[in-house]
């Protein structure tokens, strides 16, 4: 199923992707600003603005407070380590559950994956700083700032499937890049005539799907090796969504006032503020996975 961070709470949609339901508990009605999931421990993970992060079981969606997390502030990205051995909050990271948070020295973390092929890579890119690797599992960091990037601003990471996977991706100054040895160097991918900003990227399902990448203002465009671009405008209201087992996936969207896709899911909500239906929603999920490599 999927799940969804929205500004009043976390929804769950149905096996079709048709109705949603906001989940019960302490993040209804509340302001969500990331998900994430563990699948060795089957965990769903949330960012409540200003409200610490909730953990639950995939199962029963039963949240809990994880512990000292309401002190991190607002958090932008959540990262669980699909074996459930540490938490990425943003810049602070704990591996006792919560217990004790330690910061990365990574600043303004926008975007975070583990590479599922070699779990000890982890990928952070920065507003400003670049991209950084960890190849021990988030206790040491390298800046790959001189390995072929040409930017600061990282917005969106994500990575390869079927054919492609392995394949690692990243939107480095709204413009794409790939690397094929776990993010230790990196190459242009493509760029886009119409000086759309790209600002989530990653794999179609599918053996051997197609780079795609939402926009600023664009839509999702299907990036092709020969700089060609076709675009697939979607709704694009949510912060976030995640699907949960057997594939975990977490994609970004970039808001869009004027959606132009027809179809808008019907929401029933559970609890909370039954009289604010969930805004408009993309299902379309484009492995821009900080988790892992597909999912």
């Amino acid at each position: 199923r999927l799940l969804c961070a929205t500004d009043y709470g976390v929804f769950e949609s149905t096996t079709t992707v048709d109705r949603w339901q906001m989940v019960s508990g302490p993040t209804a009605g509340r302001s969500i600003s990331a998900l994430s999931y563990a699948l060795g421990t089957d965990t769903i993970y949330a960012a409540v603005v200003g409200g610490g992060i909730y953990a639950a079981p995939a199962a029963t969606m039963h949240w809990k407070l994880v512990p000292n997390s309401a002190q991190l502030g607002y958090v932008h990205v959540l990262l669980a380590d699909t074996n459930g051995r540490w938490l990425l909050a943003g810049s602070s990271r704990t591996t006792n559950g919560g217990k004790a948070w330690q910061r990365t020295g990574i600043p303004a973390i926008l975007a975070a994956m583990q590479l599922s092929r070699h779990p000890n890579v982890l990928l952070a890119g920065t507003a400003g700083s670049g991209i950084f690797r960890s190849a021990d599992g988030g206790d040491h960091w390298q800046n790959l700032q001189s390995r072929g990037i040409n930017g600061t601003n990282v917005s969106a990471l994500g990575a390869g499937v079927g054919t492609h996977i392995g394949a690692v991706y990243a939107v480095v100054n709204g413009l794409p890049y790939t690397s094929a040895d776990n993010g230790t160097t990196w190459t242009p991918v493509a760029t886009l005539s119409s000086g759309n900003v790209i600002t989530s990227i990653g794999q179609a399902p599918g053996a051997s799907g197609p780079l795609v990448a939402g926009t600023s203002g664009g839509g999702v465009v299907l990036l092709k090796l020969a700089d060609t671009k076709t675009p697939t405008p979607v709704p694009a209201r949510a912060t976030a969504t995640l699907t949960v087992p057997p594939s975990p996936v977490f994609t970004k969207t970039s808001s869009s006032p004027t959606p132009t896709a027809s179809g808008t899911p019907s929401v029933t909500p559970r609890v909370g503020r039954s009289d604010t239906p969930i805004p408009p929603v993309s299902t379309f999920s484009a492995t821009a996975t900080p988790i892992i490599d597909h999912v």
